[in-house]
């Protein structure tokens, strides 16, 4: 499998941003036009490493939100990536959207035979697992040994034994053996010691019975018999004790019956006279309320109070009308007089000639003006005139007004006796209705004594035959233990022997038949075991061939490096002298005939040894993928006291790797060749130089 092209749109510093990947390593190095003291730093270059990182895994590396990727102050950004298949004949399309407000959206199309389809998953967890089974490449193994930065990787010299192992394990065949030793074994264990168990259930049963067999030679059945028949009279007798103590009991509860009808009776009695004297008091209520009914009645009827009340209503809205036109023109003899007064003022301001004694006013004419105020003078008589008339009139309605209230009051007399009446015939319905309360009540509690006299008595009846049925049922105990002691037979043990000896011989059978199974299961056990013994020396043997073939190829690239004088020594799996097993590896790196530990090398030689390790381990990882692995490179700030030079020299030994390789630089250097791709930022946006 190979990337082919990334395109990256406001995502970190670029803006507009496609490449198109080359099969020829490449050392990646940035010149920062924007910071300029920032030389080669903040340029954008792992910023790629970043968008191939976030499309195959929809992660980053960079400990930051996935919103913060976004750069330009924009919304989103979106990301691509194409990968080619050449065993499958298809091409993976990914499409990531990253939203600063939502979730990230992802899209993702096959290519094959010229035409793209559509891949459908339920949601983005299900989308990254397709993406991640079509490449085929653990997460640790893309950050391992092919998208390498110095947050996620794990050298192989510094890991631990347990990761070594893990590593090694994924490239040994033998998975088809994995565990045996393990979970066979365990399952036969088990095996045998459920037949151990069973056996010793079987041996105990038999001891159990032959004690039985003992125990009923050795009892004393003449005694049993006795002390049986002694028990059964004296059940007998109990049973007839306690029927004699229940009949007195009955005899009791009969005393107490009665009782409760002589007290029923008595409260039945008193139930009809309450019934009796309330129908009379509901008699005397029906006549109280018709002569209540016949006094409104006349009263209501008598609506001479009604006519002078509504005849007042009348008489004082129209005197209002006539009070409120009254205060019409006086609002308008106002708005007159307001007029007249700025007139005078007017003809205050007028001018007389000396010579003709004519008087006139500037910017009007005199005459005019006095007409005015003689048509306003004319006005003003008209309303006062209206008003006195109007005075009149509301004069006529105040007297009209006392002389119906006279009316009223006079009505209001003859009325009284009615109220009166109304009154007292509404006080005798109030006690009448009042004393059939109290005989509702006094009927409600005397029902109550009723009804809680009658469920005494039903009480009493159900202890009564409750004792009745515990007589029959003793009655039929006592039948039941006269018939047994006629029965009553002596015993002598000859047939529970003879039962128990039966019962022996089939668990001897039984015995017999589980040790030839237990015997079966220990040699099946012991078979095994020699077979996990086999088996364990196998694996081993293949995980140091692992061991051989990774030390190989590490070693093979260091000598493609040139100039290196370095040998990587792996020390695996071993039994020892004693039997044991030791289960350590330790990477050892060999100059001169001196076998050394990879820290002790300056960084330049560390750099030389990590890049070794990862091309073998990122070359086992490819052989053993069933589509031929993923022929791809990128290194990031992990080669630490490599300089520009050594990586420029690291980029020449990749040559023959026929395959995608970006090293990245944080050193900056002008000076490029055929081998470098430079990162420009200008202008906060990053892009290849040309």
């Amino acid at each position: 499998m190979i990337l082919e092209k990334l395109i990256l749109n406001d995502f970190l510093t670029f803006k507009d941003f496609e490449y198109n990947f080359q099969n020829k390593p490449l050392q990646i190095q940035g010149l920062n036009l924007t910071d300029i003291g920032q030389k080669a730093n903040g340029t954008g270059k792992s910023g790629m490493q970043t968008g191939i990182e976030f499309c195959i895994t929809g992660t980053n590396s960079r400990d930051v939100r996935d919103a913060e990727l976004i750069n330009y102050n924009k919304s989103s950004a979106h990301l691509e990536l194409f990968a080619y298949c050449g065993v499958r004949k298809q091409r993976l399309h990914i499409m990531w959207t990253i939203n600063k407000k939502g979730s990230n959206q992802l899209s993702l199309e096959i290519e094959e035979n010229d035409k793209y389809e559509d891949v459908s998953f339920s949601n983005i967890n299900d989308g990254k697992k397709f993406i991640q089974n079509w490449f085929g490449i653990s997460k640790e193994d893309l950050f391992n040994y092919f998208i390498i930065n110095k947050t996620r990787f794990k050298s192989f010299f510094r890991s631990s034994n347990k990761q070594k192992v893990d590593l090694i394990n994924r490239f040994t065949d033998a998975r088809v053996i994995d565990g045996i030793e393990e979970i066979d074994k365990s399952i036969l264990e088990e095996k045998v010691s459920e037949k151990e168990k069973i056996v010793s259930k079987h041996i105990g049963a038999i001891d159990y019975i032959d004690s039985q067999i003992q125990t009923v030679k050795e009892h004393d059945y003449e005694s049993d018999f006795l002390i049986e028949k002694e028990n059964i009279i004296n059940k007998i007798s109990s049973l007839k004790n306690k029927n004699k103590l229940i009949n007195e009991e009955i005899e009791s509860i009969k005393e107490d019956i009665q009782e409760c009808v002589e007290e029923g009776e008595i409260y039945d009695s008193k139930y009809s006279k309450y019934f009796e004297e309330k129908n009379k008091l509901e008699t005397e209520l029906e006549d109280a309320n018709k002569k209540l009914e016949a006094s409104e009645l006349k009263l209501k009827q008598y609506d001479e109070l009604d006519k002078l009340n509504d005849k007042l209503d009348k008489n004082r809205k129209e005197k209002r009308d006539l009070i409120s036109t009254k205060e019409d023109y006086r609002t308008k003899i106002s708005k007159l007089n307001a007029i007249k007064r700025k007139l005078n003022v007017i003809l205050g301001g007028s001018i007389t000639c000396p010579h003709c004694h004519t008087k006139w006013i500037e910017d009007a004419d005199i005459d005019e003006v006095n007409k005015k105020i003689k048509d306003i003078d004319k006005g003003v008589s008209n309303y006062d005139d209206n008003i006195s008339l109007i005075d009149e009139e509301i004069e006529k309605y105040n007297k009209k007004e006392d002389s119906i209230k006279k009316d009223i009051e006079k009505s209001e007399q003859k009325i009284e006796p009615m109220k009166h009446d109304i009154k007292k015939n509404e006080s005798y319905v109030y006690t009448i209705k009042e004393k059939i309360k109290d005989k509702d009540k006094s009927i409600t509690e005397i029902g109550k004594d009723i009804f809680d006299n009658e469920r005494e008595t039903q009480d009493i009846l159900a202890d009564k035959n409750k004792l009745l049925r515990q007589i029959s049922f003793n009655n039929d105990l006592i039948e039941d233990e006269e018939t047994k002691k006629d029965s009553l037979k002596k015993e002598d043990g000859h047939k529970e022997i003879e039962q128990y000896e039966k019962d022996k011989k089939n668990k001897n059978k039984l015995l017999s038949k589980s040790r030839k199974e237990l015997s079966s299961a220990k040699e099946e056990l012991s078979s095994l075991i020699e077979w996990s013994n086999i088996a364990k020396q196998f694996r081993m043997f293949l995980a140091n061939k692992s061991l051989e073939t990774i030390q190989y190829h590490m070693n093979r690239f260091l000598s493609q490096m040139g100039g290196v004088n370095l040998r990587v020594e792996i020390d695996g799996l071993k039994f020892l002298a004693d039997g044991t097993k030791k289960e350590e590896i330790t990477a050892m790196v060999e100059r001169d005939g001196q076998l050394r530990t990879f820290s002790s090398f300056s960084g330049g030689e560390r750099g030389r040894l990590l890049f070794a390790s990862i091309l073998a381990n990122q070359y086992m990882i490819n052989k053993t993928h069933p589509y031929g692995g993923l022929q791809f490179l990128s290194i990031d700030e992990i080669f630490e006291g490599v300089d520009s030079l050594g990586l420029k020299f690291l980029v020449d030994a990749a040559k023959d790797l026929n395959m995608t390789v970006m090293l990245i630089s944080h050193v900056s250097d002008e000076e490029t060749d055929a081998d470098t791709l430079t990162i420009v930022k200008e202008n906060n946006i990053s892009k290849i130089k040309e």
